[in-house]
C-alpha cells in the first residue's frame, strides 16, 4: 500500500486537513509521470482502499495544478454523526447513511462547525447553510403547504443553487455527471 495514502488517511483520522499537492508530486507517489489507463486504475484501486478522493479528480487535473485529497464524500460522517442529527419526533427511523437523511437534517448536521469541517467543502459554511435553508422552506412550501406553485422569484433561487451544486460537483468528480439536478 502506498505510504503517501496512509499518512494522508492517518492525518484525517486525526481531524487535519493535508495540505493540496500538485497533480505531478500526487502522481510521483504512484512512480507515474503520466495518467495512463493501468496506472489511473491502479490510483483508483488504492484511493478507495483508503476510502479517499481527489478534488479535482486527478484523472482530469492539469498536471501542475493543486490537488485536495479528502475522504468520500459518504464516508466523511460516522452512523452516529448521522444519527445525532435525525429529527427528535421520529427516533424510530433508522439510519446508516447519508440517504437516509431528510433535507432540514442534512441543514442540521452542516450548521455544526466541526461537521462542516469533516464535510471538507472550502467555502463559507454559514452562506452556504443560509442557502440551503432557503431551498429546505420553497421545497416545503411545494410539497406539504403551499399549492399555488412556485413564485418567480423562488424559482430563481432553485436554479442559482442547482447551478452552485453542480459547479461544486463538477470540481470535485469532474467525470460524473449522474445526479445533477434538473429544475
Amino acid at each position: 500500500m502506498n505510504s503517501y495514502l496512509a499518512k494522508i488517511s492517518d492525518e484525517i483520522n486525526k481531524g487535519n486537513t493535508p495540505p493540496p499537492v500538485t497533480t505531478r508530486e500526487f502522481l510521483s507517489w504512484f512512480g507515474a509521470q503520466r495518467r495512463g489507463y493501468s496506472i489511473v486504475a491502479q490510483i483508483r484501486r488504492e484511493l478507495k482502499a483508503y476510502k479517499l478522493e481527489t478534488a479535482p479528480d486527478f484523472e482530469s487535473n492539469y498536471i501542475d495544478a493543486p490537488l485536495q485529497i479528502a475522504p468520500v464524500v459518504a464516508d466523511r460522517f460516522s452512523t452516529n454523526d448521522l444519527t445525532d442529527v435525525r429529527d427528535p419526533s421520529d427516533g424510530s427511523r433508522t439510519i446508516k447513511g447519508p440517504d437516509d437523511l431528510a433535507f432540514g437534517e442534512y441543514l442540521r448536521l452542516l450548521e455544526k462547525p466541526d461537521r462542516w469541517k469533516q464535510f471538507g467543502l472550502a467555502i463559507d459554511r454559514s452562506s452556504f447553510c443560509n442557502d440551503l435553508d432557503n431551498i429546505r422552506r420553497i421545497r416545503n412550501d411545494v410539497m406539504h403547504f403551499d399549492s399555488d406553485g412556485v413564485l418567480p422569484k423562488e424559482l430563481d433561487n432553485l436554479r442559482d443553487f442547482k447551478s452552485f451544486l453542480n459547479q461544486i460537483q463538477s470540481i470535485i468528480s469532474p467525470n460524473r455527471t449522474e445526479g445533477k439536478a434538473r429544475i
